[in-house]
C-alpha cells in the first residue's frame, strides 16, 4: 500500500481548506493530511482555487472605521480566550506543514506535527486512563461544548465492546491498525461512524492501535452485557 486508504470526506478537505470547520475536526483534519498523500494533494489544489478566487474577485468598499473596528474585534477575542487556553494548546485554525512527520523515541512511532501542540504531555508520559478492559484514553483540551477529543489506545489482540453513536465520531489511526466489519485501518486511515453503525473494533495481533478520535456525542454500548456497562464505562 501506498498510502491511506480511508480518506477524509472532500467536504471536509474543503471546509478545512476555506477555514470554517471546527478546531477539532481541523486537527484531525491536518493530522490525516500529514500522513496521506492524496488528501495532501487534494489541500494544495483547494488552496490554489481558493487563491485563483480571491485574485480575481472584484474589490468591495469598506467603512472607513472598518480597521479599528477589526482590531477592536481581534483584542476582545484575545482577552476572551487567552486566559482559558490550556497549556499545550492553541485557538483558531490550524494549517500543517504537509509534508511534516515528526519521528518519536526509539521505535517506528511517528505522529503527525500538527497534534504535538495538543498533547498534555511528551508522547512518552502521557497520562493514560483506563477506559475498559484493553483500552486507555487521554482526553485532549480542544473542541468546542459537547466535543470530545481523545487519543485511544487499544491493546494488541484486543477489542472494543460492541457500541453504536449518539452522534458522530471521526476516527483516524496514527500507529498500529485495527479491523471490523467494514474492512483494515492501518496508519492514516480515517472512520466516520454515527447512529448507523454498531460495531467492534478489534486491533491488530501484531501490535497496540493508537487513534485520534473527535465526538460530538458519546458512544453507547449495545447488546446485552454492553448495557449493562453503560454507566460504568466511558469512551
Amino acid at each position: 500500500m501506498t498510502g491511506p486508504q480511508h480518506h477524509m470526506p472532500e467536504a471536509w478537505l474543503v471546509d478545512y481548506a476555506a477555514g470554517t470547520l471546527d478546531e477539532a475536526n481541523a486537527l484531525l483534519v491536518a493530522c490525516h493530511a500529514a500522513l496521506c498523500p492524496s488528501c495532501r494533494e487534494s489541500l494544495r489544489l483547494l488552496d490554489g482555487v481558493g487563491g485563483a478566487l480571491l485574485d480575481e474577485a472584484q474589490p468591495v468598499p469598506v467603512a472607513d472605521d472598518a480597521l479599528s473596528r477589526l482590531f477592536a474585534r481581534i483584542d476582545a477575542e484575545d482577552a476572551e480566550t487567552g486566559d482559558d487556553a490550556p497549556d499545550g494548546a492553541t485557538t483558531g485554525q490550524h494549517r500543517v506543514d504537509l509534508d511534516s512527520l515528526l519521528p518519536l523515541g526509539a521505535d517506528a512511532l511517528r505522529l503527525p506535527r500538527p497534534l504535538l501542540a495538543y498533547l498534555p504531555a511528551r508522547p512518552d508520559a502521557l497520562p493514560w486512563r483506563w477506559s475498559g478492559p484493553g483500552v486507555h484514553t487521554v482526553d485532549l483540551a480542544v473542541g468546542r461544548p459537547g466535543t470530545r477529543t481523545v487519543l485511544m489506545k487499544i491493546g494488541a489482540g484486543r477489542a472494543m465492546p460492541h457500541h453504536t453513536h449518539k452522534g458522530t465520531e471521526a476516527l483516524m489511526v496514527l500507529a498500529g491498525g485495527y479491523r471490523d466489519h467494514s474492512g483494515d485501518y492501518l496508519p492514516g486511515d480515517v472512520a466516520i461512524s454515527t447512529g448507523a453503525v454498531d460495531h467492534r473494533p478489534i486491533a491488530h495481533d501484531d501490535g497496540e492501535c493508537l487513534c485520534l478520535a473527535v465526538l460530538d456525542a458519546p458512544i453507547t454500548l449495545t447488546g446485552t452485557l454492553g448495557r449493562l456497562l453503560n454507566p460504568f464505562i466511558r469512551f
